[in-house]
């Protein structure tokens, strides 16, 4: 079973993604918190596999919490579930280390796929937060001028949450192939991993 914290301002979306997780065939849920100081002591204290995390907290900066725990526990995959849709909340949550980014209001049938997709090496997020950050690869391609046309073709799908089988599909080509255009992106890109590429990505100028 997958282990799970949630982090949210609200009792009642704190509940209800108990529940959603402990009727779940793969998920369980092993913490919940109201705030941000209590939910990043719990988190570093009883690591989970993957945080959902607000970002509207009641105390401190939800964006503060994702540094102090990428900091000191970096093998939780963190995802921010919160109603903070505005560019700075966004960019800021990925520049942090945050690997998703969905809606409070996602369906938790949708919440337990994307959980399913992060966990399949994806990097779950809302289909108009995808395009924000493909909006912002588009606009400033003259700033990628080391990367191949396939390889920003791959930097584009994999700011939009795709694996790398999905974007296998995609461009039609294997999954190894993906993996292989991965490794030269991260290295021309001076990065180490998907959200690291995907934050480095964010910080082109508009």
């Amino acid at each position: 079973m997958i282990s799970v914290a949630v982090v949210h301002a609200q009792r009642d979306i704190r509940e209800g993604l108990a529940k959603t997780l402990d009727h779940s065939e793969y998920f369980h849920c092993i913490g919940l918190y109201g705030d941000g100081n209590s939910g990043t002591a719990g988190v570093l204290e009883f690591p989970p596999d993957i945080l959902l995390l607000d970002l509207d907290l009641p105390d401190v900066s939800g964006i503060e919490c994702i540094r102090q725990i990428r900091r000191q526990s970096p093998s939780v995959d963190i995802v921010i579930f919160t109603r903070m849709m505005d560019d700075e909340h966004i960019f800021n949550a990925f520049e942090a280390g945050a690997l998703g980014y969905l809606p409070s209001d996602t369906f938790h049938s949708d919440l337990l796929k994307a959980l399913q997709e992060l966990r399949d090496g994806g990097a779950p997020m809302a289909p108009f937060v995808a395009r924000k950050l493909v909006s912002s690869l588009q606009k400033n391609d003259i700033n990628l001028p080391t990367l191949s046309e396939r390889e920003e073709a791959v930097l584009s799908l994999l700011c939009e949450g795709l694996t790398n089988k999905e974007m296998a599909r995609r461009l039609f080509v294997s999954p190894n192939t993906i993996g292989f255009h991965l490794k030269n992106i991260y290295k021309k890109m001076d990065v180490n991993s998907r959200h690291e590429a995907i934050a480095k990505a964010k910080k082109l100028p508009k």
